[in-house]
């Protein structure tokens, strides 16, 4: 059976984009009518669209991988936990 994805398997995730972005998006999730979102500068502007949390999760990481191979960094070996 797979992992359940939990919030803080997603604000991990945050912290990782916020520390490989340099803070320079403040970024942050915003989550309603049960579904979640990547935001930045504290909701003011929405990066993803909203859905589930595993859907997120996959999501976010394909930006940061985007993020990653932008910045010359070579890609790690499967999805971390």
């Amino acid at each position: 059976m797979a992992e359940r994805i939990t919030m803080d398997r997603l604000r991990n995730l945050v912290r990782l984009l916020n520390k490989l972005t340099g803070e320079v998006y403040d970024f942050d999730l915003d989550g309603a009518y049960n579904g979640y979102r990547l935001v930045r500068n504290n909701g003011s502007a929405d990066v993803s669209p909203r859905m589930k949390k595993t859907e997120l999760y996959y999501w976010l990481h394909a930006f940061k991988d985007g993020i990653m191979l932008g910045q010359g960094e070579p890609l790690g070996q499967g999805l971390p936990r």
